[in-house]
């Protein structure tokens, strides 16, 4: 839609994913004057068909947890875990699904402890057990344990997750506009946001929630992304061979350190969501992953590589490993590979997220880190309210 509302407002949250979505809600709901530049999904997945902007949000299932080892994502985890169900019910969307989740780790006691320590419902479980319980067996080599969280774990549809924060934003007063932003230009006494139709909207504070894209719309803005490094993943769609009644008693999974089958290249880490129905009608497993070595966007050409991977429909001979390794993990169910999708995660050194203040009228709210969906409602109201400082 244009842009209905005031030309000027309190702040302007550039990005309308899961950060930006988040911060426009806690702003709006909070009294300011909120516009949030977003940019609507390509139709029928058709990448091709643009050169972007793209947006992590564009899938069907994310884990969600209130325990893990980092402090700063299992703390923002559990308070946007806490407002769920209050979210669900007040924009009319559901998007969260209870799951248990499945932990691997080499130090399973260590991710036992802290998620205890942070309130989440946990228990340490031996290989054997997970595999009697779950029917999950883990590849062959692999030393360690595993952590099952039930009460505070599941996953969450982040397409509709974005649609509740932006629904109940719009009703306190948010003016959502569905058009791309060009650049952002910071005065002394203003920041102006342009967008790709020529409209404006001038503001108080900025907000810049772009997902991998980063400050490239700030005419500085290298200095922001060099620091974060662009990650271009592939995740692959597993159909079992199993009904969507019976897959709901498959977990979440995640894991660390797993070497794929047939000599294939390490995976530094991986994940999985159980079936869940996807816009194509199909019942699919997502399984993903880090691969070494990573391919990654450069920071002087993000766009460019970014638009370039999701054109390419992402690497098939890493979703064939994937699917290679679903199979080892789930011996007794047949599956079949039905397609892959391009991914992009926001990495930062210390594998931490930007929320900061990068100058008197601009704030950041960058970097999930592969964990940013979780946590994304908390991280949204921490920006927030470092906007609403000023």
């Amino acid at each position: 839609m244009r842009l209905t509302g005031p030309r000027t407002v309190d702040v302007a949250v550039v990005g309308g994913g899961l950060f930006g979505s988040a911060a426009s809600r806690h702003l709006a709901e909070a009294g300011h004057r909120v516009a949030v530049v977003t940019s609507p999904e390509p139709p029928d997945n058709a990448y091709s068909s643009t050169s972007g902007p793209f947006a992590s949000h564009y899938d069907q299932g994310r884990i969600v947890r209130c325990g893990g080892v980092d402090p700063v994502f299992a703390e923002a985890g559990r308070r946007s875990f806490e407002r769920f169900a209050d979210l669900e019910q007040r924009s009319g969307i559901s998007f969260f699904q209870p799951r248990p989740l499945v932990t691997f780790s080499d130090d399973a006691e260590l991710d036992y402890e802290a998620s205890e320590a942070n309130g989440a419902d946990v228990a340490l479980a031996s290989i054997d057990e997970v595999r009697t319980r779950f029917g999950i067996a883990l590849p062959a080599g692999f030393e360690g344990g595993a952590v099952v969280e039930t009460a505070t774990a599941g996953f969450i549809n982040p397409r509709l997750l974005v649609a509740a924060q932006l629904a109940v934003a719009g009703s306190a007063g948010a003016n959502v506009i569905t058009i791309p932003a060009a650049a952002i230009r910071v005065a002394e006494d203003r920041a102006v946001v342009e967008m790709v139709d020529g409209g404006e909207i001038q503001a108080d504070q900025v907000i810049i929630a772009t997902g991998a894209y980063g400050g490239e719309l700030l005419a500085a803005g290298l200095d922001i992304d060099v620091a974060i490094q662009r990650r271009l993943r592939t995740v692959a769609l597993i159909e079992l061979d199993q009904s969507l009644d019976q897959a709901t008693s498959l977990p979440s999974l995640s894991g660390q350190d797993f070497n794929h089958p047939r000599g294939e290249p390490l995976l530094e880490e991986m994940y999985w969501v159980p079936p869940v129905r996807y816009p194509d009608g199909g019942i699919y497993l997502k399984i993903g992953g880090n691969s070494l070595p990573m391919v990654t966007a450069s920071p002087t050409s993000i766009s460019e590589d970014i638009a370039a991977w999701f054109s390419s429909g992402a690497s098939e001979s890493e979703a064939e490993a994937l699917f290679a390794l679903t199979r080892e993990l789930l011996p007794t169910i047949d599956m079949r590979l039905a397609g892959h999708k391009p991914c992009v995660v926001s990495y930062t050194a210390d594998e931490q997220p930007i929320i900061a203040r990068h100058n008197d009228r601009v704030v950041l709210a960058l970097a999930g880190n592969g964990s940013g969906a979780k946590a994304s409602d908390d991280f949204g109201r921490q920006a927030a309210a470092l906007a609403a400082k000023r």
